[in-house]
């Protein structure tokens, strides 16, 4: 399933017991899943794969177009949009 994803948009994917795998098509993604202590980060052409029975979230960091295959169907959760204000 290809997914086109605005700067900031969220993706949170639920494993199954299968293999998972993300294809980056086209911008930047950040991707952790809760039973992995690592974060990936993957460009256009960049794939990521693994075994998941948690959830994994998908970000991406520019606009993305992304492919996900295997797991439960992705849910879409809105744009964090954070302003940093400085300490005085």
């Amino acid at each position: 399933m290809e997914i086109i994803m605005r700067k900031g948009e969220v993706l949170t994917v639920q494993g199954s017991e299968g293999p998972c795998r993300v294809n980056c098509l086209q911008g930047r993604l950040w991707i952790t899943a809760s039973e992995d202590d690592r974060d990936y980060f993957l460009c256009a052409g960049g794939k990521q794969s693994g075994t998941w029975s948690g959830a994994m979230v998908i970000e991406a960091w520019e606009d993305a177009v992304v492919a996900v295959q295997g797991g439960k169907s992705p849910e879409r959760l809105p744009a964090l949009h954070l302003q940093l204000q400085p300490v005085t």
